[in-house]
């Protein structure tokens, strides 16, 4: 529920002047996260979100963003994918330049512990791993 509001939130605040239409479809298990894991996961979201509203349907009359968040075994599986321009030829998240991708490398790394992997589909995908608890323990997430 809180995924759905903040993202429709944050598509109205972006509604495009020249009438072009992006949709948004969510695929969002409830997934109950600790507050020290959902608050970087959110800050993620919305990171990656404002990326795509901002920057990936220039000149476009419309497009397609995408969020999953599901529990794989012990791990969370956070995915975003947009049908956008795509990332830069040889994109590397770890030397990203832009401010909010910085962000979202240090959030999936440092704060999730996660893994953050990138792809071209034709539009940016980007799909972030990481453990329910720090410790590396595996975790049945209820």
């Amino acid at each position: 529920e809180y995924m759905e509001d903040f993202t429709r939130a944050l598509m109205k605040g972006f509604s495009q002047e020249d009438g072009s239409k992006v949709s948004l479809k969510l695929d969002i298990e409830s997934v109950p996260l600790p507050a020290d894991l959902a608050i970087p996961c959110g800050m993620t979201i919305n990171e990656l979100l404002t990326n795509s509203l901002k920057y990936a349907f220039p000149g476009k009359t419309g497009g397609k963003i995408e969020i999953g968040l599901h529990a794989r075994g012990g791990h969370i599986e956070l995915g975003f994918r947009d049908d956008g321009v795509g990332l830069p030829k040889g994109f590397d998240p770890a030397k990203a330049g832009s401010m909010g991708l910085k962000i979202v490398k240090n959030l999936a790394a440092g704060q999730l512990q996660g893994t953050i992997e990138t792809k071209n589909n034709p539009g940016a995908e980007y799909k972030i791993r990481f453990r329910v608890d720090k410790d590396g323990q595996e975790k049945k997430i209820s």
